[in-house]
């Protein structure tokens, strides 16, 4: 089986920050602004592309291999000023730049080995790898598990072809800048 897909996000946001009055306070002090303010998302998007590709092997076993990689931008929304209180703004310095110009990639693989050797016994083997900005690897695990099953208990169980088990298994975990 093979599967492969387009995702998009379009976010538009007129208002990218918003103030509020402090009701205990009716002038600004050093410490103390009469007003806050705090960002909102600015607007953006994000477009993706995926595939999935799955393989039926013998002695009931199946490997499935999932990648994605993705794009983020904004669209330059303005930075916010540091503060508003009026006592604090002579002594600050200016920002490097006055928009956000953010853009990012993003990876994923994720791949799977699932056998059922016998009616008892599953082995459920996964690495994955997931990439973030700023980072060479920023998650990646290898998980490898074994279940034995025992039979349902109870006649409607058995007919779903339901089983209690207890999986016994290992991950190994890596995690990155």
């Amino acid at each position: 089986m093979i599967a492969r897909g387009v995702t998009g996000s379009w976010f538009h946001n007129e208002h990218t920050q918003v103030a509020f009055d402090n009701p205990f306070r009716a002038t600004d002090l050093a410490g103390t602004p009469s007003r806050g303010q705090s960002s909102l998302a600015p607007s953006n998007s994000f477009i993706g592309v995926n595939g999935l590709a799955s393989v039926k092997l013998p002695g009931r076993s199946r490997a499935t291999a999932y990648l994605s990689m993705g794009s983020l931008k904004d669209a330059g929304a303005a930075l916010m000023p540091q503060t508003i209180n009026a006592v604090n703004l002579p002594s600050l310095a200016a920002l490097p730049r006055t928009t956000v110009d953010g853009e990012a990639r993003t990876a994923a693989m994720n791949f799977t080995f699932l056998t059922r050797p016998s009616r008892y016994v599953d082995i459920d083997a996964r690495y994955w790898l997931i990439s973030r900005p700023g980072a060479r690897v920023s998650s990646m695990a290898i998980e490898v598990g074994v279940l034995g099953k025992t039979a349902g208990f109870l006649p409607e169980e058995m007919a779903l072809n339901a089983h209690v088990g207890l999986r016994v298994g290992m991950t190994l975990g890596l995690r990155g800048n």
